[in-house]
């Protein structure tokens, strides 16, 4: 019963997290337009709808925007849509079938819903007000290829769009947890240099181009936040009933009871008591956000070394202690080493030396090519290091319950029991993380 009691919380909680991460890429769409500037009343326009975008300069080069109204936002894109194609070529004698779109794109983020009405600060001068617009992505000299099809039939209406991605999916670095956002507007800047095409029409006339800005957020889970305290509290029970069953006993405690207690307080850690109540705070602070995530990757690496010495039980007793434990717990500290320092490199704002410190909404496509560098391979190193403990956890599995058919069962009944129930744990462990 107990069996299968973990199997039916286990597959409630995986179809509840499923649906919760499948809702998060649930992308808003805002669709901008890019008429002269001059003609809009932009006050009303983002007043009624949370964003406004229009050209000026010689035909339209220049468009700027603003979007508001954002909340736990995971990644950004932008594309543009050139509407009416083939009243855009027959109009543009420059206008040819194949050509590249050059341009720049700068983006800056604001921590305030409304907007903010202070300066554009740049990467090397971030801080200042909180009313300050602080840099997140600028990219210089961008080259896109076009290919417009052969056939335009298709685009001959001022309801047809060619669309082109302008920002690709481009995630939002920020020092906080993802349903507790920093940024919650945008303002956005792109420069053509070179655009045979695109251009920003006159009010009554076509043909006209348009913007749409993609937002993957994080939706609000209070209810699920609620769910995890509550079992948490749960497990705490357990864990206190388990213990006073363990004292209260005459017999001799073993090593595999220590390790359960051991196994509840890590899943209490993997909960995350921090997270729990930061959570519920408008704005945590980065200290305690850092802190949470460092929670997080302690429970996660303890977890690893337990499963290890559960697979592998059979030899503790074959075995002394360091011989035993020490390989185990050195392979989760360098687990967890490695996370923590690919955590770091997004936590840079904690850091004391300015050589190193960074703006804590930078998008990664700026930071430096040695930056990019050493994160690329810590985080190669973390993927290889639990592939590796992956190989070692199925191999210890196959080589243990291979010996433990060959001994009498009633003279190892203990460590059967315990085997048995760790290797049909060990199929939700490969199902959670695999999937």
């Amino acid at each position: 019963s107990v069996i299968a009691m973990t199997y039916i919380f286990f597959i409630l909680g995986f179809a509840l997290d499923f649906s919760i991460t499948y809702a998060s890429f649930k992308s808003s769409n805002s669709d901008i337009g890019a008429l002269n500037c001059k003609s809009q009343n932009l006050s009303a326009l983002q007043d009624s709808v949370g964003y406004w975008g229009c050209s000026s300069g010689h035909d339209g080069s220049l468009w700027n925007s603003t979007v508001t109204g954002l909340t736990n936002v995971i990644s950004i894109s932008l594309a543009v849509q050139q509407y009416n194609l083939t009243t855009a070529i027959n109009g543009n004698n420059s206008a040819i079938r194949d050509f590249n779109l050059e341009f720049d794109i700068s983006i800056w983020g604001c921590y305030q819903s409304e907007g903010c009405t202070g300066a554009l600060r740049s990467f090397s001068d971030y801080g200042g007000s909180i009313n300050d617009w602080q840099q997140v992505l600028q990219l210089e000299n961008q080259n896109l290829p076009v290919v417009l099809p052969s056939d335009l039939s298709e685009y001959d209406t001022p309801q047809k769009k060619f669309s082109m991605t302008l920002l690709s999916n481009t995630f939002q670095n920020q020092e906080a947890i993802p349903t507790n956002g920093l940024v919650q507007s945008y303002y956005i800047q792109v420069t053509y240099l070179h655009s045979p095409l695109l251009y920003s029409a006159g009010e009554d006339t076509a043909p006209y181009i348009s913007y749409t800005f993609y937002v993957v957020s994080r939706p609000s889970q209070e209810l699920t936040n609620g769910f995890t305290i509550a079992l948490m509290f749960v497990t705490l029970v357990v864990l206190v009933a388990y213990i006073y069953v363990l004292v209260s006993q005459k017999t001799h405690i073993l090593s595999e009871q220590k390790w359960v207690v051991a196994y509840f307080v890590l899943l209490i850690m993997f909960q995350n008591p921090v997270y729990c109540v930061i959570v519920w705070y408008e704005l945590p602070s980065v200290e305690a956000t850092y802190v949470s995530y460092v929670v997080d990757y302690l429970a996660q690496s303890g977890l690893f070394v337990l499963w290890l010495l559960f697979a592998d039980s059979l030899n503790r007793k074959s075995k002394s202690v360091w011989a035993f434990y020490s390989p185990k717990v050195l392979f989760g500290l360098a687990i967890f080493t490695n996370g923590i320092v690919i955590l770091t490199y997004q936590f840079r704002g904690l850091l004391t030396s300015d050589s190193i410190k960074r703006s804590p909404v930078e998008a990664v496509v700026n930071w430096s090519s040695q930056t990019q560098l050493e994160f690329v391979v810590f985080s190669c190193m973390y993927l290889v290091l639990l592939w590796l403990w992956t190989f070692l956890w199925f191999f210890r599995l196959f080589l243990t319950s291979r010996r433990l058919k060959q001994l009498p069962y009633m003279s190892t009944r203990y460590i059967q029991l315990s085997f048995r129930f760790m290797f049909l744990q060990a199929t939700l462990v490969t199902m959670y993380y695999v999937f």
